[in-house]
């Protein structure tokens, strides 16, 4: 029987993750699959809080085209701040509070900036 790893809420600890998954000996240096039959789990929520949620998403999907050319499985959910990111880039122009960038304090300013957005599905 293979093994079965499982790994929950992320939050862009990218190289927390990649120290993590190498101790298990799930990937190597270069953080490519290493885990033979091994099955992984990501229980989502890879976005926001941390330093590097672009990495870990990339990280995840490198690894989910990896480990079956190794006989290993990866299996990526999408957690609560997954969805709550892809419904404000989908619903964002709808949103009245957006479009007029006034909260009940005042004129909004802030400003979303996001970088490295290829593994966002077309919405």
């Amino acid at each position: 029987m293979s093994e079965l790893w499982v790994v929950g809420d992320v939050h862009g600890a990218y190289d927390k993750l990649r120290y993590m998954l190498r101790a298990a000996g799930l990937i190597d240096a270069e953080g490519s699959w290493t885990g033979r039959d091994a099955h992984l789990v990501f229980l989502g929520d890879y976005l926001d809080r941390g330093p590097d949620g672009a990495g870990v998403v990339h990280l995840v999907r490198a690894l989910e085209a990896q480990a079956p050319q190794d006989g290993g499985r990866v299996t990526a959910l999408l957690g609560n701040h997954e969805v709550m990111f892809l419904a404000a880039m989908r619903f964002r122009a709808q949103d009245p509070v957006t479009a007029w960038a006034f909260t009940s304090t005042g004129p909004r300013t802030a400003v979303l900036s996001v970088t490295r957005m290829d593994w966002t599905p077309t919405i």
